[in-house]
């Protein structure tokens, strides 16, 4: 009788031991496949951001290298949100100097200028507008530009090019 209330026990023990270790192995298996899983979408999102910056950086480049006026201008208050460095290099105004200012302020009121505050007032999302105005320069001189914008969310996303 104690013989096999003793084996018995040995018995527990043993399954006991072997359930401990087994549930152990699972959570170490479970834990180590997540880990695993984590590590590699955090690597592959890695090597998606580091790909997404490079493009990035060569939009920018791009950008600022051009020898077209771009510029992003609210396509209600006609304010300009961003542009690249060719306002300075073709109109002599430092970036600080145009931009959060008033995109009318710099083009000639004239005849050609007439209803253009109208015309890209009322434009639609994806909706092109190409015309043609004179920039006042920085020093007082005017240069004839050829401007194509579209718009997208609220925003007129424009390049112009110098008229020789």
């Amino acid at each position: 009788d104690t013989l096999n209330s003793q084996e018995a026990r040995q018995m527990f023990s043993f399954v006991s031991l072997f359930f401990v270790l087994t549930l152990g192995i699972l959570i170490a298996f479970l834990v180590n496949r997540s880990t695993f899983e984590v590590h590699r979408a955090h690597d592959r999102d890695s090597k998606e951001l580091q790909s997404k910056s490079l493009r990035l950086e060569n939009l920018v480049t791009l950008l600022n290298y051009s020898n077209d006026l771009m510029c992003i201008v609210d396509q209600n208050s006609f304010t300009i949100d961003d542009l690249n460095p060719v306002f300075k290099i073709l109109l002599g105004f430092e970036l600080s100097e145009v931009r959060g200012k008033n995109l009318m302020k710099f083009i000639k009121q004239d005849e050609s200028s007439a209803g253009l505050e109208k015309d890209i007032k009322s434009m639609n999302d994806d909706e092109v507008l190409e015309f043609k105005c004179k920039l006042v320069c920085k020093d007082g001189s005017e240069k004839d530009f050829k401007w194509t914008g579209i718009t997208k969310n609220g925003k007129m996303h424009a390049s112009a090019r110098l008229l020789a």
